[in-house]
């Protein structure tokens, strides 16, 4: 497990197990994360396929060791033409989600984003990490920013809308 200090509380991330399933289920499905999750049925599909895919790093986000909510980061080839063209060889897609209401706008996202960056940067020989959040959705560019993503440009995704297609880069070694 993989842990850092966020203001006061240890946010921490595990890996994601089928057993999570439930809750991840339960937390798509509510209208606070449907808002920018848009369609459950396609999220929850989304998770399953990252949970099956070899080249995938699928975490539960814990907050003093309770979940709290869920970050993945997928080689950008298992979602095909869900991406926008152009995109580098290398480059993995990011994507989060606080569950618990009662935990978000307390920088608790960006802590789990720059651990997960972190370990796609150990564990993978992705060159870049890019994460898709709704242009409305301004706590979670917020978080993008603070875990040293990019604004890009926007994307018309055709499942979610109008989205920022943010950035960061493998540091140099």
């Amino acid at each position: 497990m993989i842990g850092i200090e966020a203001s006061a509380p240890f946010v921490s991330l595990r890996p994601a197990t089928d057993d999570d399933l439930v809750v991840l289920d339960s937390w798509v499905e509510r209208p606070d994360i449907s808002r920018w999750w848009v369609r459950p049925q396609l999220s929850k599909a989304e998770i399953r396929k990252a949970l099956a895919s070899e080249p995938a790093i699928c975490r539960m986000i814990l907050l003093d060791g309770n979940p709290i909510g869920y970050v993945q980061a997928v080689d950008a080839r298992i979602w095909e033409e869900d991406l926008p063209d152009g995109l580098p060889s290398g480059a993995w897609d990011a994507d989060i989600l606080i569950g618990e209401a009662a935990q978000r706008g307390r920088g608790l996202g960006t802590a789990a984003l720059c651990l997960l960056r972190k370990e796609v940067w150990r564990l993978t020989a992705a060159t870049h990490l890019y994460a898709f959040s709704s242009v409305a959705n301004e706590r979670a560019l917020r978080a993008l920013e603070k875990a040293s993503f990019v604004k890009i440009r926007i994307w018309e995704d055709p499942n979610y809308g109008s989205m920022w297609m943010t950035a960061c880069e493998r540091p140099p070694t």
